[in-house]
């Protein structure tokens, strides 16, 4: 289980996975528990999203984590190896 941490820009956001699963906002974030971190466009939509939304898009042979609120939706592309 982690958290989920984003950095939004105009154009791009990060978005962090982290490892420490007790914490509460961002005030004790610490870098150093970040699993991943991927940098992802920014898409604008035409509709307006209230309130801030996360949804999964289910694909053939992925899945994708969408974050939308307003006019503004970032996903990420979730996969599984071959094992």
């Amino acid at each position: 289980t982690y958290t989920v941490f984003s950095i939004p820009q105009k154009d791009q956001w990060t978005l962090i996975l982290n490892g420490d699963l007790g914490q509460w906002g961002a005030f004790n974030y610490a870098q150093d528990q970040d699993v991943l971190r991927v940098t992802v466009p920014v898409v604008n939509t035409p509709e307006s999203w209230e309130p801030f939304t996360i949804d999964f898009e289910q694909f053939e042979n992925h899945v994708d984590m969408v974050l939308i609120w307003d006019r503004t939706k970032v996903a990420v592309s979730i996969s599984q190896q071959e094992q």
